[in-house]
């Protein structure tokens, strides 16, 4: 078709296509390691944090808020970090903050748009996440993650 009705569909259809391809093998990896990361999602009723899981999560981020965090879907897949973004729960979908988490569950960047720090209400619901959530399920997340077996593969191979 050299003249679709909907240009705008028709190459956000091939632009998934192609993005589906390009990182396949990610996809893949970030999808084994699902249920780890995500057992720190949580939300306080205003905000919610929530795990990247998919290479398209960390694309619509890197777009929207105009930084890297594109640049770490490899380094997720492989284990090697955790990418989480903070949400408005009135807005779910849309990008807010993004927050990387070591492998020792500990926070190591929360920036927004064009790498902004947090506001204070940002700040203090993190806080509320960690107190909630990291106190008591970052020994098992720890555990789980140094588990992973995409890190054993990398280990191994180092």
């Amino acid at each position: 078709v050299l003249f679709p009705k909907n240009v705008q569909k028709e190459h956000d259809v091939l632009v998934e296509i192609k993005t589906a391809l390009q990182y396949r093998e990610e996809e893949k990896m970030l999808a084994k390691r699902g249920e780890i990361l995500h057992s720190l999602d949580w939300t306080d009723g205003k905000f919610l944090i929530v795990a990247f899981d998919k290479p398209k999560d960390f694309l619509k981020e890197s777009e929207e808020l105009h930084h890297c965090v594109k640049t770490y879907i490899r380094r997720c897949a492989e284990g090697k970090t955790n990418i989480y973004g903070i949400r408005r729960v009135e807005e779910p979908d849309k990008p807010y903050f993004t927050l990387t988490l070591d492998n020792n569950a500990k926070i190591t960047t929360n920036l927004g748009l064009r790498n902004c720090r947090p506001p204070k209400e940002v700040c203090d619901f993190v806080k509320k996440w960690e107190k909630a959530v990291i106190k008591k399920k970052g020994n098992e997340f720890i555990k789980a993650v140094k588990g992973s077996p995409e890190i054993k593969i990398k280990e191994a191979i180092a």
